[in-house]
């Protein structure tokens, strides 16, 4: 619930920054300062990183949706804005061990990304995403695997202007999956090993309600 508040404080708190006070001052803006709100949904290719010895490891297909706040908060720096969004994004893995198993990660996920607009069509972008840990396809995953992640973002943006965009994203997780500790062979805790960590490739559709056309 902590979580879910400091989303719904960012995304107000920009809101208000970006609006403008009365009808006078609308006028007088240009319509690129005006928030643009949007929904995203895409797929995306997920792995992980790992040095322990997992076997036969394979990537799963994931999913992102979420809404998005685009401000322009920098008066002088006209290609650069301030992207905000709050979504839901499956990370995982698969493993072959006689069968196959899926392992499932679905994250409540705040990224906060700087867009810098090459030209009219494409924009670069990069910031970071906090991620909660809401659910996964492990039987008491919740208690097992670390709660919270943090991603470092990097990705493309095309036709950012226009109701329609397409994206596409490399998501690079930073914090660890799973801790746990090293045991020698009379049973003694020897260090604590931090490891598996999410990588995703994600591309998709976002929707503007209200596009700067």
């Amino acid at each position: 619930m902590r979580f879910i508040a400091i989303v719904t404080l960012f995304l107000l708190f920009f809101s208000s920054k970006a609006l403008p006070l009365n009808a006078q001052q609308t006028s007088a803006l240009d319509k690129r300062s005006q928030p643009v709100f949007g929904l995203l949904a895409g797929s995306s290719y997920s792995h992980i990183r790992y040095e322990i010895d997992l076997r036969n490891i394979m990537p799963s297909t994931g999913y992102y949706v979420g809404l998005s706040l685009t401000t322009y908060p920098f008066k002088k720096l006209n290609r650069l804005t301030l992207l905000g969004e709050l979504g839901v994004v499956r990370k995982g893995y698969k493993q072959e061990l006689g069968q196959r198993y899926d392992f499932n990660f679905n994250y409540l996920t705040l990224p906060i990304l700087l867009e810098y607009d090459l030209i009219k069509s494409i924009s670069l972008q990069g910031g970071v995403a906090g991620n909660k840990l809401i659910s996964t396809s492990v039987e008491q995953g919740t208690l097992t695997y670390n709660n919270y992640d943090l991603d470092l973002i990097g990705g493309v943006n095309f036709f950012k202007n226009r109701k329609i965009n397409v994206f596409t994203r490399v998501v690079y997780g930073v914090y660890s999956v799973l801790d746990y500790y090293e045991i020698d062979p009379l049973g003694n805790f020897t260090s604590e090993i931090r490891d598996i960590k999410h990588f995703n490739i994600i591309a998709g559709l976002k929707l503007n309600f209200n596009d700067n056309q």
